[in-house]
């Protein structure tokens, strides 16, 4: 019988993205440290806060964010579910909120979910995400 010794991570994200990363990289790290072989990330890990702000943090994919993740896998030896990231589409105003899994390698998969119809929407001052249907897609 094979065992998976499994990391959740359980992360307060806040509206401060560096602390947020920062905080991820220590318990990935811990968590491969205490054996797991596959972490998960809680959705919407690298930022939690203002509407604004998953705009401005919004990327491709891949990206900086990405790409710090798949290194993040690489370095601990471990496959690593990279909870949501806000990733920019090509049309205005329109994000997708994407998982991605990585593996040992630090290669994504070519499996990513994606919600394509988050958008962002305003009313006195505050901001509240809509999002509709998850499906599959494949990345290249």
């Amino acid at each position: 019988m094979t065992i998976l010794r499994v990391g959740l991570v359980q992360l307060n994200s806040r509206h401060d993205r560096a602390a947020n990363l920062d905080a991820i990289d220590s318990l990935v790290a811990e968590a491969a440290g205490r054996g797991a072989r596959f972490v998960l990330l809680p959705e919407h890990a690298p930022y939690l806060g203002p509407a604004d702000g998953y705009q401005a943090g919004a990327e491709a994919i891949p990206g900086p964010t990405s790409a710090r993740f798949a290194a993040l896998a690489r370095r601990h030896g471990v496959y690593l579910h990279a909870g949501s990231l806000v990733e920019r589409t090509d049309v205005p105003g329109k994000y997708a909120n994407t998982s991605l899994v990585f593996d040992l390698s630090g290669r994504s998969s070519p499996n990513t979910a994606r919600s394509t119809s988050t958008t962002w929407r305003y009313r006195a001052g505050s901001a509240r995400a809509s999002r509709t249907a998850w499906h599959r897609a494949t990345q290249s």
